[in-house]
């Protein structure tokens, strides 16, 4: 993952996957809320993140990652940072699931890099 503007958290990846999706599909946010369990207070603490002193104070759950993906009819990995539209991954993929956990390993030593550069 080499994106010049790494997000702060993975949640603020899935949060910038989530708006794209949404926008693409023309929705305001009371659409996706319409269309999943969550509230629209939700849905925009998820997009926007609580912060604190610039960094995110509040992550987003699996439960709301799944419920997002199946709201936006799209895999959960579709939301998660590195991989690509479609490309998706199933428990019965040893290989799948060993690229998903190096891409979030990579995820978070380029976060640590980028934090130890603003130390």
């Amino acid at each position: 993952m080499t994106d010049e503007k790494l997000p702060d958290s993975v949640s603020d990846a899935v949060a910038a996957k989530v708006r794209a999706l949404r926008r693409a599909r023309d929705w305001q946010i009371a659409d996706l809320a319409s269309r999943s369990s969550l509230s629209e207070n939700v849905i925009e603490n998820i997009e926007h993140g609580r912060r604190r002193n610039g960094r995110r104070t509040r992550q987003v759950s699996v439960d709301e990652l799944f419920e997002l993906a199946r709201a936006l009819d799209v895999g959960v990995t579709d939301l998660l940072p590195g991989l690509q539209q479609g490309e998706r991954l199933t428990a019965l993929d040893p290989e799948g699931i060993a690229k998903l956990i190096d891409q979030l390993q990579t995820f978070q030593a380029l976060q640590r890099q980028r934090e130890q550069g603003e130390g």
